[in-house]
């Protein structure tokens, strides 16, 4: 639900970034946003928290990229916790497969 929103707040954003200004305050070059939003799209959070971070560089007040960086912290805690208990899962079966097949052996 959440992301919906967001990706609707920076279709909105990118609608008004197509002419390069913003209520008359120049901001982030449009290929930046679109590199954001396909990051996100492609559930790469890792490239979209580096690249929000470079348009909040050159625009800190873009609150449509400022608003998904706390979910995309989320989704990349989310990533790493998989992975942590998928090799957790990888090491019980080595040491599972290691003590039956060693008293197998003898």
């Amino acid at each position: 639900g959440r992301w919906l929103v967001c990706t609707c707040l920076m279709d909105r954003e990118r609608r008004q970034t197509k002419l390069g200004y913003k209520e008359g305050v120049p901001v982030v070059p449009l290929a930046a946003i679109q590199q954001f939003l396909a990051a996100l799209r492609a559930r790469d959070f890792e490239g979209a928290k580096k690249l929000a971070f470079r348009i909040l560089t050159d625009e800190p007040d873009n609150e449509t990229v400022r608003m998904c960086l706390p979910q995309i912290d989320r989704e990349l805690k989310r990533q790493e916790e998989a992975v942590e208990e998928e090799g957790s899962d990888d090491s019980d079966d080595e040491n599972d497969e290691g003590s039956g097949g060693g008293g197998g052996g003898g």
